[in-house]
Parts: C-alpha cells; sequence; structure tokens
C-alpha cells in the first residue's frame, strides 16, 4: 500500500477533491455525475445568524492498539461540502465532474481495475493503529461496497485469494496490501497481523459510526501519550533548546522552560481529541472537543472553568477590528497558579533585572498576580484616522490593594527602566547628565529638555476623581521637525505626509483604575477612554461580538475588512480602495472556547466568501 502522511492518505479522496478546490482552473466541461447533484443548492444555503456549538457526544473508545480513526459521512457529502467552499470562495472554480476524478484517482492508488461497486452514499472511514505493534506499518482503509465479492474481482491483475487468512493479497506502488470484508465494506491494510486484531473494533463500533462531519478525525491522546512517552519527552527538550535558541536571551529561560512544560502537561493530560471540520452555511468551521483523564492537570482546569463567562464582553467598540473577551480564573490552581505571574514577568523580564532585583520583585508580581480575575479584554480599533487605537480591561479582586502594589512595582521598576534608556540614548550618541530617578514624573522631566528639540514633547497628566484615579503619558508631536529628525523629509515625502495625518499631534498612552476594573489604552484619546473604562462605563459595542462571546469562556475576532479599510491610507492600498469598499467590514474570523466542566470546546469560523475577497485584495495589480 502506498505509503503517506495520515491524513493525505485518506484514500486520496479528501486530498484530490481539497486539492481541486485549492487550484481553480481544473475546471472541466464534461457533465456531473450523479452522486454530485445534490452539491449545488448547498452553496445557496444562508450562513446562520449565531453559529451554534452542539453538544458533544461520547467520544468513541478506540482498543489499546488504535491511535487514530478518521471518518467522513460519504463521498457525497465531502463533495457536496467541497463544492459549497470552493463557490463561496470562486463561484464555478471547481470542476463538474469531481465526484468521478475523485473515484478514478482512488482506483489509481489503490491499483483497482474497476471501481463501480463504490458506494457514493456511506462512509468512508480510517484507522491508523500503532506502528511500533506492526513493524512499521499503520493504515487501516475501509471502502463501502455494494458487493464484496465484485470488489474484490475489481483488484488489481496478479492478486492472490485466500493468503495467511485474508480475502486477498497484493502488492501495489512497492508496498504489501491485504484486503478484508466485513459486512458493506471492503478493508484494506499493510500488515497482515492488523485486521485480525481489532476486527471486532472495525465489525463493531468503527463501522457503527456515523461521521456526523464532513471530515472527522478522532485521537486516542492517552494512547499515544504513554505509547511515545519518550518521544515526547525528547521533544519537548528539543523545543526548549530551539526556543532558547531563537530567543537569543531576549526572554527569560525560567518563562520559557515554563511555559513548554505547561503546554506539554497540558498534552500529557489529554485523554481524547475530536477534530471535525464542516461548513456553517458559507463558514469554513473546524471543531475540537478535548477531554482529559481523570485526576490531571487540565481535568483540574476543565472542572473549575465549567460555565465561567467573561463580563467584559461589552467593552468591545462596535468597530473594533480585533477583539478578545475571556475568563481564565486560575488563583486556586496548583498546576496553572503562575500563569498571571508568568505573564507579569514577560513584561518585566524584558529589563534583564539582576537575580537581586528579581528577589524583591517576584513577591510583589506574585501579589499583583492573585488579585486579577483572569476576566479580560482587549480591543483594537480606528480612533478618527488612527488605525491601531487600543485598550485592554482587566477585573481585579482589590482594586485598593491593585493600586498599591501598582505603585510598589512602579517604584522597583522606575530606575531600572530609566536606566535602559540612558544607556539607549548613549548608544545613540546622545548622553545624559548623571542622575537619580525615582518616579514617572522625574523620568518624564530629564528626557524632556533632550526629547523636545526632536520634535516629541512628553507629559504626564494624572487624576483623580470619584474613585477612579487615571495617568497618561501624552506626546505632542511636531511633525516638520520629527520628519527632519528621522530622516523623513528628505528620503520620503508621502511617508511623513501620511503619518502627519494619520497620527496627528498627539499619541498618548493611559492606564487607570475604579470600580473592579483595570485599564490600560493607547490613541489619541487614550486618557478619556481609560477613565471612562475605569468608572464601569462601556463604549456602544459590537452586537454581533457580543452574540458570539455571550456563550464562551473565550472569545477572539478579527474582522479584516475592518482592519483593510483603516490601513487603507499606505499607498499600496489606497490603489485598491475600491475593493477594500466592497469587503464586508461585519464578518469575522473568529475563534472560541468553553468548558462544560468535562470537556473542552474549541471552533475555528472562516468566512469563505470574505477569503474570496482576501484573494482578490492579494491579486489586485
Amino acid at each position: 500500500m502506498n505509503r503517506r502522511p495520515l491524513l493525505t492518505r485518506f484514500l486520496a479522496v479528501s486530498s484530490l477533491v481539497l486539492t481541486l478546490a485549492l487550484f481553480p482552473g481544473c475546471k472541466d466541461d464534461a457533465e456531473a455525475p450523479a452522486a454530485e447533484s445534490s452539491a449545488a443548492p448547498a452553496a445557496e444555503k444562508a450562513a446562520p445568524s449565531a453559529l451554534k456549538q452542539p453538544a458533544p457526544k461520547p467520544a468513541m473508545v478506540l482498543p489499546e492498539d488504535v491511535l487514530v480513526v478518521s471518518g467522513t459521512p460519504s463521498l457525497e457529502k465531502l463533495i457536496e461540502v467541497v463544492n459549497a467552499g470552493a463557490n463561496a470562495v470562486a463561484p464555478g472554480s471547481l470542476p463538474p465532474n469531481l465526484a468521478s476524478l475523485a473515484l478514478e484517482s482512488m482506483k489509481s492508488d489503490l491499483g483497482l481495475k474497476d471501481i463501480s461497486w463504490f458506494k457514493s452514499d456511506a462512509p468512508v472511514l480510517l484507522a491508523v493503529v500503532d506502528p511500533k505493534v506492526f513493524e512499521g506499518k499503520n493504515q487501516v482503509v475501509l471502502l463501502p461496497a455494494s458487493d464484496t465479492e465484485k470488489a474484490l474481482a475489481s483488484l488489481k491483475e496478479g492478486a492472490q485469494r485466500d493468503v495467511e487468512g485474508h480475502k486477498a493479497f497484493f502488492e501495489h506502488r512497492f508496498e504489501k496490501v491485504y484486503v478484508d470484508t466485513i459486512e458493506g465494506y471492503l478493508v484494506f491494510t499493510d500488515h497482515t497481523a492488523i485486521f485480525p486484531k481489532i476486527k471486532s473494533f472495525l465489525e463493531g463500533p468503527l463501522k457503527a459510526w456515523k461521521p456526523e462531519h464532513p471530515l472527522s478525525i478522532k485521537l486516542a491522546m492517552d494512547h499515544i501519550s504513554s505509547r511515545y512517552a519518550v518521544e515526547m519527552a525528547q521533544f519537548k527538550e528539543m523545543a526548549k533548546q530551539t526556543l532558547a535558541q531563537q530567543a537569543a536571551g531576549a526572554a527569560s529561560p525560567e518563562i520559557q522552560d515554563w511555559q513548554t512544560d505547561m503546554l506539554f502537561n497540558i498534552l500529557d493530560s489529554m485523554k481524547t481529541l475530536e477534530v471535525h471540520l464542516s461548513m456553517e452555511g458559507k463558514n469554513l468551521r473546524l471543531l475540537m472537543n478535548d477531554t482529559a483523564k481523570e485526576g490531571t492537570a487540565l481535568a483540574k482546569l476543565l472542572a473549575s472553568s465549567k460555565g465561567q463567562r467573561s463580563s467584559l464582553a461589552n467593552t468591545v467598540p462596535e468597530n473594533a477590528w480585533c477583539a478578545t473577551a475571556a475568563v481564565l480564573d486560575v488563583r486556586q490552581s496548583e498546576d496553572f497558579s503562575r500563569l498571571n505571574e508568568m505573564s507579569i514577568r514577560t513584561y518585566t523580564d524584558l529589563l534583564s533585572l539582576s537575580p537581586e532585583d528579581m528577589k524583591a520583585l517576584d513577591p510583589l508580581i506574585r501579589e499583583a498576580a492573585k488579585l486579577t480575575t483572569g476576566d479580560s479584554s482587549l480591543s483594537i480599533y480606528q480612533d478618527g484616522k488612527f488605525p491601531v487605537a487600543m485598550h485592554t480591561v482587566a477585573k481585579v479582586s482589590d482594586v485598593a490593594k491593585f493600586r498599591a502594589v501598582n505603585k510598589k512595582l512602579l517604584a522597583l521598576l522606575v530606575p531600572k527602566i530609566w536606566t535602559r534608556v540612558v544607556a539607549e540614548l548613549k548608544n545613540n550618541g546622545v548622553e545624559l547628565p548623571p542622575s537619580e530617578v525615582t518616579s514617572i514624573a522625574e523620568m518624564v522631566a530629564l528626557a524632556k529638555p533632550f526629547s523636545t528639540p526632536m520634535g516629541a514633547v512628553p507629559n504626564l497628566i494624572s487624576s483623580s476623581e470619584n474613585g477612579v484615579e487615571v495617568d497618561a503619558l501624552e506626546l505632542t508631536l511636531d511633525w516638520p521637525v520629527l520628519s527632519r529628525e528621522m530622516g523623513l523629509e528628505a528620503q520620503d515625502v508621502e511617508t511623513a505626509k501620511i503619518l502627519d495625518t494619520v497620527v496627528g499631534e498627539k499619541i498618548v498612552f493611559a492606564t487607570a483604575t475604579g470600580s473592579d476594573r483595570y485599564v490600560q489604552a493607547f490613541g489619541p484619546n487614550a486618557a478619556k477612554t481609560a477613565a471612562s473604562l475605569a468608572k464601569g462605563e462601556n463604549p456602544k459595542n459590537s452586537a454581533s461580538f457580543m452574540d458570539l462571546s455571550k456563550d464562551q469562556s473565550w472569545t477572539v475576532a478579527v474582522r479584516l475588512g475592518a482592519l483593510f479599510d483603516a490601513l487603507s491610507f499606505t499607498p499600496d492600498l489606497a490603489a485598491k480602495k475600491p475593493i477594500i469598499d466592497a469587503m464586508s467590514k461585519d464578518q469575522m474570523v473568529s475563534v472560541t472556547a468553553r468548558s462544560d466542566g468535562q470537556v473542552l470546546e474549541c471552533a475555528l469560523d472562516v468566512p469563505l466568501d470574505l477569503v474570496g475577497q482576501l484573494i482578490t485584495l492579494a491579486t489586485a495589480p
């Protein structure tokens, strides 16, 4: 049997169908066979207003030597969905005789003389067994047959019947192929011991499985992690070494090692993983359902995350082109409690602090991490002409304690930050007089005389009103001077004009605390935005994002049409403005996830008609 990677091995049916879908221009004017008759209407179905994740059914239990199973409801269904997806991207791009081409490819791949026995309306199934048990072989392919005797008669010339207890045996493309039958199926394997070892599974659970999605894959992660524990441990060490080399001192080895250990800990905690590919209207949808081994770190996290919903989705403005709303409270988790701490450490470690400094800093980082509830949101949007305004909102359990910890952190960090600033300026030919800096206000005051002649005037603005404290660093920009200092005036007049127009006279970074929120904001109106959000006020929010996130623990959404519209001031995109104007500004590429206590359900949704618009944009002159 022809040796191939797992997914492309899937009968060559999926590979051929998807290849034709990805390469428009293979269109044939021949008449489509009956198997495709139901494909066209699927492309016309309207997408549902809100995509729902069905409750996952109990996972199929795989026997010890089976690592993976995969299946499609039928070739007809696969063709129907691929046609619908391809028509959403590029109408009319696929050949009308796609099913016939898939069957011919399958016939060639398996060395068959005839394939008229193949049932196009029945499930096609695949199993992958442990190659360690079967001398490096691992393939099991089940093809639905209307007549198994006719199917056996269609095997290639020279096929032997009744060999080693199998119905037939032949060699094809330098591989041995063993053929057996179960009710309604022809079974192809590449090792003589595979079929007898798992026959009861093939005749029972696998044959009874009716895949509900066009393509489904089920992995026995507990089998994989136990059988390949040594290989996974080796791979983890290789990953650590590779990450350390890539970081080259830019990130803390402790943080990197902890993150890598956490990732592999999660993988080792998995019991099953299901992956399903389907179409919802014109959306391509990838579903993943994960269960955990009892008593593991992941099992505890899924149990503690049951029903958690972010309360901050309403802080996402309606014009956000990128947004997240997520809740992951790990404060009581023995295994993941350091997650918040390591997130903070990611930033503090950029200062390359000494062990003595970190010893003083670590207790404050841990205290700040314990005060964050894990409920947060992020929004990136266009504010006036400024395309990348941003704000983040995080819920804290005690805002007064959080402020106090932040002040202590700043008292330790500001002198280190100033030391780095002085060193960087010195490297660029600007030497500052020796000075002690203990606050941001002092740092701004010392920097101002040097930055003002360069066209950037810093000002620190602080306010405290009705329980809301705001600190903002405002940079007033003199673009004629700044352009000259940056060398843009002589080299790129157009870039200087664009920056002047888009960024404007000032840019602000602000932080604010109030009610139960900690807010960071960036943009021309960041101070006002931060103050409003810290009061508990919310912008006019995105109804579609609210609807998407209401039943989820974690939501990420990107509006690519709105993003390109925000960036259309650049010369390359300005030339394509009519195409951008025609793109949907509301459609979202989204990722959602939630836990029901036992199963982690994740979904990736991609509007395929938007993909078609992006292809048009990318290929336009």
